[in-house]
Protein backbone atom coordinates (compact mmCIF):
# COMPACT_ATOMS: atom_id res chain seq x y z
CA UNK A 1 0.00 0.00 0.00
CA UNK A 2 1.22 3.27 -0.97
CA UNK A 3 2.22 5.72 2.62
CA UNK A 4 0.19 8.91 1.71
CA UNK A 5 0.95 10.78 4.76
CA UNK A 6 0.32 14.25 6.28
CA UNK A 7 1.96 16.19 9.47
CA UNK A 8 -0.96 17.12 11.95
CA UNK A 9 -0.02 19.99 14.66
CA UNK A 10 -2.44 20.41 17.29
CA UNK A 11 -2.68 23.47 19.28
CA UNK A 12 0.91 24.49 19.78
CA UNK A 13 -0.14 27.89 20.14
CA UNK A 14 1.38 30.99 21.54
CA UNK A 15 -1.07 31.26 24.89
CA UNK A 16 -0.53 27.72 25.48
CA UNK A 17 2.93 27.08 24.98
CA UNK A 18 3.42 28.65 28.62
CA UNK A 19 2.20 25.36 30.58
CA UNK A 20 4.09 22.94 27.92
CA UNK A 21 6.71 20.75 29.77
CA UNK A 22 10.12 21.26 27.91
CA UNK A 23 8.48 23.36 24.55
CA UNK A 24 11.62 23.83 23.06
CA UNK A 25 11.92 19.90 22.60
CA UNK A 26 8.72 19.48 21.25
CA UNK A 27 8.89 22.34 19.14
CA UNK A 28 12.10 21.36 17.68
CA UNK A 29 10.89 17.82 17.03
CA UNK A 30 7.98 19.36 14.74
CA UNK A 31 9.96 21.52 13.15
CA UNK A 32 11.90 18.68 12.07
CA UNK A 33 8.82 16.85 10.88
CA UNK A 34 7.41 20.36 8.64
CA UNK A 35 10.98 20.14 7.41
CA UNK A 36 10.50 16.64 6.51
CA UNK A 37 8.25 17.28 4.00
CA UNK A 38 10.46 19.05 1.73
CA UNK A 39 12.51 15.76 1.42
CA UNK A 40 10.46 12.49 2.39
CA UNK A 41 7.61 12.08 -0.24
CA UNK A 42 5.66 9.79 1.12
CA UNK A 43 4.93 13.15 3.80
CA UNK A 44 2.17 14.85 1.52
CA UNK A 45 1.11 17.79 3.53
CA UNK A 46 1.42 19.59 6.89
CA UNK A 47 -1.82 20.66 8.59
CA UNK A 48 -2.41 23.13 11.54
CA UNK A 49 -5.02 23.27 14.08
CA UNK A 50 -6.09 26.35 16.41
CA UNK A 51 -8.17 25.70 19.65
CA UNK A 52 -10.21 28.62 20.03
CA UNK A 53 -7.40 31.34 18.60
CA UNK A 54 -9.49 34.38 19.60
CA UNK A 55 -8.53 33.21 23.35
CA UNK A 56 -5.32 30.95 22.90
CA UNK A 57 -3.83 33.02 20.08
CA UNK A 58 -2.59 31.66 16.61
CA UNK A 59 0.60 28.53 16.19
CA UNK A 60 3.36 29.79 17.84
CA UNK A 61 6.01 31.99 15.60
CA UNK A 62 8.56 29.40 17.31
CA UNK A 63 7.13 27.05 14.82
CA UNK A 64 7.91 26.79 11.21
CA UNK A 65 4.30 28.01 9.78
CA UNK A 66 5.56 29.27 6.40
CA UNK A 67 6.02 25.41 5.79
CA UNK A 68 2.57 24.64 6.95
CA UNK A 69 0.04 24.14 4.21
CA UNK A 70 -2.84 24.73 6.16
CA UNK A 71 -3.89 26.41 9.31
CA UNK A 72 -7.46 26.00 10.87
CA UNK A 73 -9.22 27.20 13.82
CA UNK A 74 -11.23 24.36 15.50
CA UNK A 75 -13.74 24.88 18.60
CA UNK A 76 -13.56 21.01 19.26
CA UNK A 77 -10.63 18.89 21.25
CA UNK A 78 -10.08 16.87 18.40
CA UNK A 79 -8.78 18.18 14.89
CA UNK A 80 -11.06 15.78 12.89
CA UNK A 81 -13.94 17.49 11.83
CA UNK A 82 -15.11 17.55 8.30
CA UNK A 83 -12.94 20.23 6.93
CA UNK A 84 -9.65 18.27 8.08
CA UNK A 85 -11.16 14.98 6.72
CA UNK A 86 -11.52 16.87 3.31
CA UNK A 87 -8.22 17.89 3.47
CA UNK A 88 -6.97 14.78 4.09
CA UNK A 89 -9.51 13.27 1.36
CA UNK A 90 -7.84 15.99 -0.80
CA UNK A 91 -4.02 14.32 -1.02
CA UNK A 92 -5.43 10.98 -0.54
CA UNK A 93 -3.75 10.43 2.89
CA UNK A 94 -3.78 7.26 4.47
CA UNK A 95 -1.74 8.13 7.45
CA UNK A 96 -0.99 10.83 9.75
CA UNK A 97 1.83 12.03 12.55
CA UNK A 98 -0.26 13.50 14.90
CA UNK A 99 2.05 15.85 16.91
CA UNK A 100 1.03 18.99 19.52
CA UNK A 101 -0.79 19.31 22.89
CA UNK A 102 -2.91 18.20 25.20
CA UNK A 103 -1.54 14.24 25.37
CA UNK A 104 -4.80 13.47 27.46
CA UNK A 105 -7.28 16.01 25.57
CA UNK A 106 -6.83 16.76 22.62
CA UNK A 107 -4.28 14.49 21.17
CA UNK A 108 -5.94 11.68 22.57
CA UNK A 109 -9.52 12.55 20.98
CA UNK A 110 -8.16 13.24 17.63
CA UNK A 111 -6.21 10.06 17.73
CA UNK A 112 -9.74 7.81 18.63
CA UNK A 113 -11.72 10.28 15.67
CA UNK A 114 -9.20 9.49 13.39
CA UNK A 115 -8.31 5.48 14.18
CA UNK A 116 -12.74 5.39 13.75
CA UNK A 117 -11.96 6.99 10.33
CA UNK A 118 -9.63 4.05 9.15
CA UNK A 119 -6.67 6.80 9.29
CA UNK A 120 -3.40 4.92 10.84
CA UNK A 121 -2.38 7.42 13.41
CA UNK A 122 1.66 7.56 14.06
CA UNK A 123 2.27 9.54 17.49
CA UNK A 124 5.98 10.53 18.45
CA UNK A 125 6.19 10.59 21.86
CA UNK A 126 9.20 13.39 22.03
CA UNK A 127 6.34 15.89 20.12
CA UNK A 128 3.19 15.62 22.10
CA UNK A 129 3.02 17.26 25.58
CA UNK A 130 1.29 19.07 28.20
CA UNK A 131 2.00 20.33 31.34
CA UNK A 132 2.97 17.26 32.56
CA UNK A 133 6.44 15.65 32.30
CA UNK A 134 6.45 12.38 30.39
CA UNK A 135 7.10 10.35 33.63
CA UNK A 136 3.63 11.84 34.83
CA UNK A 137 1.98 11.68 31.90
CA UNK A 138 3.11 7.41 31.47
CA UNK A 139 -0.54 6.01 32.11
CA UNK A 140 -1.48 8.96 29.45
CA UNK A 141 0.83 7.56 27.19
CA UNK A 142 -0.34 3.99 27.91
CA UNK A 143 -3.98 5.11 26.77
CA UNK A 144 -3.23 6.18 23.43
CA UNK A 145 -1.65 3.05 22.80
CA UNK A 146 -4.51 1.21 23.72
CA UNK A 147 -6.99 3.62 21.65
CA UNK A 148 -4.83 2.82 18.75
CA UNK A 149 -1.57 4.77 18.28
CA UNK A 150 1.54 3.92 16.26
CA UNK A 151 3.92 5.32 19.44
CA UNK A 152 7.34 6.14 17.78
CA UNK A 153 9.72 9.04 18.18
CA UNK A 154 10.85 11.66 15.68
CA UNK A 155 13.77 10.17 14.68
CA UNK A 156 12.25 7.05 14.77
CA UNK A 157 9.65 7.70 12.44
CA UNK A 158 11.44 9.61 10.03
CA UNK A 159 14.40 6.51 9.48
CA UNK A 160 11.10 4.50 8.62
CA UNK A 161 10.58 6.32 5.57
CA UNK A 162 14.73 6.04 4.61
CA UNK A 163 15.30 3.12 2.69
CA UNK A 164 18.98 3.91 1.27
CA UNK A 165 22.26 5.54 2.49
CA UNK A 166 23.03 7.03 -0.86
CA UNK A 167 19.45 8.62 -1.38
CA UNK A 168 19.09 12.59 -0.71
CA UNK A 169 16.52 12.18 1.50
CA UNK A 170 18.87 10.02 3.58
CA UNK A 171 21.96 12.41 3.48
CA UNK A 172 19.65 15.37 4.57
CA UNK A 173 18.79 13.62 7.71
CA UNK A 174 22.03 12.28 8.26
CA UNK A 175 23.04 15.99 7.95
CA UNK A 176 20.53 17.13 10.12
CA UNK A 177 21.52 14.34 13.06
CA UNK A 178 25.50 15.50 12.75
CA UNK A 179 24.51 19.02 12.88
CA UNK A 180 22.26 18.39 15.93
CA UNK A 181 24.77 16.55 17.58
CA UNK A 182 27.64 19.27 16.97
CA UNK A 183 25.22 21.69 18.45
CA UNK A 184 24.54 19.59 21.26
CA UNK A 185 28.03 19.12 22.08
CA UNK A 186 28.81 23.00 21.48
CA UNK A 187 26.24 23.53 24.16
CA UNK A 188 27.43 21.18 26.75
CA UNK A 189 30.73 22.64 26.65
CA UNK A 190 29.39 26.16 27.07
CA UNK A 191 31.06 27.21 23.09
Amino acid sequence: MLRNISVLICDLQTKTLKNLYKPNQIIQNVNLLIESKKHLLPIKSVIGAQLCSENLGTLDSSLDLKNIDTIYDKTTYSMANAFLIDKLKEKRINEVVLTGMEIHWCINKTLTDLTDKGYKVHIPVDAIGNSMCLTDNKYNIERLKANGANLCTTHGFISELLCDFHNPESKWFVSYLKNMNVTTERHKWGL
